[in-house]
C-alpha cells in the first residue's frame, strides 16, 4: 500500500482525536491500536526477530473473507451502540466505517480498495463536520481531503503528472470551486432549522439530561469543549456577579440522586421572577446541540430568539432556564436577567418540597436535633456552619463509590466527592430538616476573551448547586462547596489545565501563547458568527435586494442560478477532459511515427510476424539501427532525426516517473513534421 494513503488515514483519526466530538475516547482507541499493530507489522518486515513470530503477523495482509468483514462490522455495530445508546444516527454509523476503514489497512490493496479506503476517511471527516462548525478542524479536514486526493489521482490516470503538477492541477481546482462554494451559501434555500436537527444523536453535548446523580456532572469537569459563549454590552457588570448559569431544577429526591418530577406537557407555574436592580441583556450562542433547554444567567427574567417558547412561563420547574416546544431551531438567542432579584414561589404546598423517598438514617438524628431549628433561615445557618467545621473536601476522585441512597455514609464517613455528591446530599439534608429545596445543575464560572469581549463557558465548568425557600417565601442559592478550601483549589488548577504540568516558574512563558489562542477564538468565533447570522430572513432580504419577490419566484431563480452552475462545471470538466488527452495523443503519434520509421528504413520488410512482434523489441531494432547508422559520419539528417525523437520518446516514457505534458506535446509536434 503506498505510504501517502496510510498517512492519510493516520490524519484522519488525528481529525477525528482533536475533535472528540463525533467519537468518544474508548472508542478511538480501537483503531489507534489497530494503526499501532499496522506499524509493528512494517517493523517486523525489516528486523530480525524469530521466523515464527515474523510468519504470524506477515499473514495478516491475506484479505479478509465475506464472512469476517460481516463479523468484524457486526462486533464493532455492538460496541458503537452500547457506547452511542442508539443504532441510529450518523455517529454509530461513523463510528463502524471508521473501524472496518482501519482494517482494510491490513489487506494487500488493490485500486478498487485504495479507492474505497480514500473516500470512507474523506466521508468521516465530512460527518464530523456536520455536528461540528469549527474553523480549526473545518481547515485541518481540508487538510486532510486535500492528501486523500492527492492519493487518489494516480488511480484516474494522473500518475503520469509530476508531483507539482498533480497540486498545481488541485490548487486551481479549489479556487474555481470558491465561486460555486460562495453561490451554494447565498442560494441554496435555507430551512428555519438547522440540517443537524433531522440527524438522530445519542445525547445532547452539554451532557445534562434530567436527572442527576454522583458522576454525572462531574464527568465534564475534564472536558475543555465549549458549552456556550455569551455576548452582551453589560459584560463589565456580569464578570461581577458569581456567573451562576441556570440549565434545570431537579425536584424529586433520590438521596444522592435527583429528578424531575414535572414531565414535559405538563407544565405548571410555581414561581415567577422578581426583578429589582439593573437589568441585564445578553447574548448565548450555543455549541450544536438538540436539547430544549435554554441557558440563562442565575434566574432569567425572559427570553426571546427561540420558536415555541413558552414567555408565560418565567422560572417554573419546568422552565428554570425556559423551555422550548421544539427543539432549539437555532444557535443564538437572548436573554435578560437583574443583578437583584429573587424567585417568588406561587406553590401554596411547601411539603411537596420536603419529600424524601426514605426516612432519614438513625446515624443522622442526633445530627438533625443540632441542626433543627424553628426558622428555616437559622436552620440552613447551623448547616453551613457545620460544614465549615466538619473538615469536607472537594475533588474530582472520590476514594469511594456512593450508591444514590447513602447520604449519612457521605455526610459523616467519606466527606469528600465533588458538586454533585453536595448538592444531592445537603438538598436532602435540608429535606430531613423540614426546609424545602431543590437541586439546580447548570454552569460556573467562565472564561473571558478580551479581543472579542465575550465570555466562553466550557463543559469542565459544569456545576449543581442547592435552593431552598426561605421563610419569606423566596428561593435563594446555597452552594455548600463555596465553603470549601480545596474547591478553590481544584478551580485554580482546572483553569490552569491548559499548562499540561509545567512547574510555577515555567507558567509565565504562557503568557504570549494564551493571548494567541484567545486572539485565534476570537477570530474563529466573527467567521463562525457571519456563517450563523445569514438565516432564512437575511436570505429573503437578499431576494428582495436584487428584484426577486415571491417564494416561487426565489425558487426558480434558484433553480436558474444551480443550472448555470452545473453547466459552467460540466464545460469545465469537458475542457480538462479533452486536455487529459493529450497522453492518448502522445502515444498514437509515437505509432505513427515508429511506423513512418519501419517503412523508411525497409524494417518491416525484415519480419514477416511484424504484428506480432512487441512494442518493445521494435524500439529495440530501430535502435540498432540508428547505432550503426553512428559509425557511418555522414549520416542523413533524416535517420538523425528520427534517432532524436526515439531517445526522447524512450527518455519520457521509461526513465521518469511521471511523463511532463508540455514536453509530450512538443514531442508530437516535432514527429508530425518528420517523415
Amino acid at each position: 500500500m503506498p505510504r501517502s494513503l496510510k498517512f492519510a488515514s493516520l490524519l484522519t483519526f488525528v481529525v477525528i482525536l482533536l475533535s472528540l466530538k463525533l467519537l468518544p475516547l474508548k472508542l478511538l482507541l480501537i483503531p489507534l491500536l489497530l494503526e499501532s499493530f499496522l506499524v509493528g507489522k512494517d517493523v517486523l518486515r525489516t528486523s530480525f526477530v524469530q521466523p515464527s513470530l515474523r510468519a504470524f503477523y506477515l499473514k495478516i495482509p491475506k484479505p479478509l473473507s465475506g464472512i469476517a468483514w460481516i463479523g468484524l462490522a457486526l462486533i464493532q455495530f455492538v460496541f458503537a451502540t452500547r457506547e452511542f445508546g442508539t443504532s441510529i444516527g450518523y455517529e454509530p454509523a461513523s463510528a463502524v466505517l471508521l473501524v472496518l476503514s482501519v482494517a482494510k489497512l491490513f489487506e494487500w490493496q488493490n485500486e478498487n480498495g485504495r479507492v474505497f479506503l480514500a473516500v470512507s476517511n474523506i466521508f468521516v471527516c465530512a460527518c464530523i463536520l456536520i455536528d461540528l462548525p469549527d474553523l480549526s478542524i473545518f481547515l485541518f479536514s481540508l487538510v486532510v481531503g486535500v492528501l486523500h486526493i492527492l492519493v487518489l489521482m494516480p488511480e484516474f490516470g494522473w500518475r503520469y503528472f509530476k508531483p507539482t503538477t498533480q497540486i498545481r492541477s488541485i490548487a486551481l481546482l479549489m479556487i474555481y470551486a470558491i465561486p460555486f462554494v460562495f453561490l451554494m451559501f447565498f442560494v441554496f434555500p435555507r430551512f428555519t432549522s438547522p440540517l443537524s436537527r433531522w440527524i438522530p444523536r445519542s445525547t445532547a453535548q452539554t451532557g445534562f439530561s434530567e436527572e442527576v446523580e454522583p458522576g454525572s456532572v462531574s464527568k465534564l469537569a475534564l472536558s475543555e469543549d465549549i458549552a456556550f459563549r455569551i455576548f452582551s454590552d453589560d459584560m463589565e457588570v456580569i464578570l461581577k456577579t458569581p456567573m451562576y448559569w441556570r440549565v434545570l431544577t431537579l425536584d424529586r429526591s433520590e438521596g444522592l440522586s435527583w429528578k424531575k418530577s414535572v414531565t414535559a406537557g405538563r407544565l405548571q407555574k410555581f414561581e415567577t421572577v422578581v426583578a429589582a436592580g439593573e437589568i441585564l441583556k445578553a447574548e448565548v450562542i450555543l455549541e450544536p446541540k438538540t436539547t430544549r433547554w435554554l441557558v440563562g444567567l442565575d434566574t432569567p427574567i425572559r427570553f426571546s430568539g427561540v420558536k415555541g417558547l413558552d414567555t408565560s412561563l418565567r422560572s417554573s420547574v419546568k422552565v428554570e432556564a425556559a423551555w422550548a416546544r421544539e427543539p432549539l431551531d437555532r444557535r443564538s438567542y437572548y436573554f435578560e436577567s437583574s443583578t437583584s432579584r429573587f424567585l417568588e414561589s406561587h406553590s401554596k404546598d411547601a411539603a411537596s418540597w420536603m419529600q424524601v423517598p426514605f426516612e432519614a438514617p438513625e446515624r443522622l438524628f442526633n445530627l438533625l436535633v443540632n441542626l433543627k431549628t424553628r426558622d428555616r433561615d437559622e436552620t440552613v445557618r447551623n448547616v453551613l456552619a457545620w460544614i465549615q467545621k466538619s473538615n469536607f473536601h472537594y475533588t474530582l476522585e472520590p476514594s469511594r463509590t456512593l450508591k444514590k441512597s447513602e447520604v449519612a455514609e457521605f455526610l459523616l464517613d467519606v466527606k469528600e466527592g465533588f458538586c454533585e455528591h453536595y448538592a444531592g446530599s445537603m438538598a436532602s439534608l435540608l429535606r430531613w430538616l423540614n426546609v424545602p429545596s431543590r437541586v439546580v445543575i447548570g454552569f460556573r464560572g467562565g472564561e473571558y476573551n478580551p479581543y472579542g469581549n465575550y465570555l466562553v463557558v466550557r463543559k469542565k465548568h459544569a456545576h449543581a448547586w442547592v435552593e431552598f425557600l426561605s421563610t419569606s417565601g423566596v428561593w435563594l442559592r446555597f452552594d455548600p462547596v463555596n465553603l470549601l478550601a480545596s474547591y478553590d483549589t481544584l478551580l485554580g488548577l482546572a483553569e490552569n489545565r491548559e499548562t499540561f504540568g509545567l512547574t510555577e516558574s515555567a507558567l509565565s512563558s504562557l503568557s504570549h501563547l494564551r493571548r494567541a489562542l484567545l486572539w485565534v477564538d476570537a477570530a474563529e468565533n466573527k467567521i463562525m458568527m457571519f456563517l450563523l447570522a445569514f438565516d432564512q430572513e437575511d436570505q429573503e432580504s437578499l431576494w428582495q435586494n436584487l428584484g426577486v419577490k415571491g417564494k416561487q419566484n426565489i425558487i426558480m431563480f434558484s433553480v436558474l442560478i444551480l443550472l448555470l452552475a452545473i453547466l459552467v462545471w460540466l464545460l469545465f470538466l469537458r475542457s480538462r477532459q479533452n486536455r487529459a488527452n493529450w497522453l492518448e495523443s502522445f502515444h498514437k503519434s509515437f505509432g505513427d511515427f515508429l511506423e513512418r520509421a519501419e517503412t523508411n528504413f525497409n524494417l518491416k520488410d525484415q519480419d514477416v510476424l511484424h504484428d506480432n512482434v512487441s512494442l518493445e523489441s521494435r524500439i529495440k531494432r530501430l535502435s540498432r539501427l540508428f547505432e550503426q547508422n553512428d559509425e557511418n559520419t555522414q549520416i542523413s539528417s533524416k535517420v538523425e532525426g528520427a534517432q532524436a525523437l526515439l531517445k526522447e520518446y524512450v527518455l519520457l516514457s521509461y526513465k521518469q516517473n511521471t511523463i511532463d505534458p508540455k514536453a509530450a506535446k512538443k514531442w508530437t509536434r516535432k514527429a508530425s513534421r518528420w517523415s
